[in-house]
């Protein structure tokens, strides 16, 4: 079996630069085999198939605004992998979705946010990936 998890509950804000992707920090590494979880904030795929990709995210902001959130394949958006929400000022809001699609080795996958706003702390994310065929 190929899997591998990441993940992260942290009292810091997540610094971001509106309207400009940034990458969500996801330091802890849950149980992994076949993929690379020492970087970083991503997964790195060691063998090419068809996997798919679970994630979610939890926040709040001080404003309301406009927050995207995106999986990446080596910084770029995977198709089909985009949710984009309104915030509502000091209330949290969630992330979840899943995505099937081929990797190839060496892909490095992350998570990454846009934002009219900035999240506020006591943030929680994880990205999961199980390869399918």
């Amino acid at each position: 079996s190929v899997y591998g998890s990441k993940y992260d509950s942290t009292a810091t804000p997540i610094s971001l630069t509106e309207n400009v992707l940034g990458v969500i920090p996801i330091s802890s590494s849950g149980p992994i085999s076949g993929i690379t979880g020492t970087t970083a904030n991503a997964l790195i795929i060691e063998e090419a198939g068809v996997y798919k990709i679970d994630y979610f995210f939890q926040g709040s902001a001080a404003q309301t605004g406009t927050i995207t959130m995106e999986v990446l394949k080596n910084a770029n958006p995977i198709t089909s992998g985009t949710i984009t929400k309104e915030f509502t000022a000091n209330e949290d809001n969630s992330f979840n979705g899943s995505v099937i699609t081929e990797l190839e080795v060496g892909d490095v996958i992350s998570l990454g946010l846009e934002s009219s706003v900035t999240p506020s702390d006591d943030t929680s994310v994880y990205l999961n990936i199980v390869k399918i065929g």
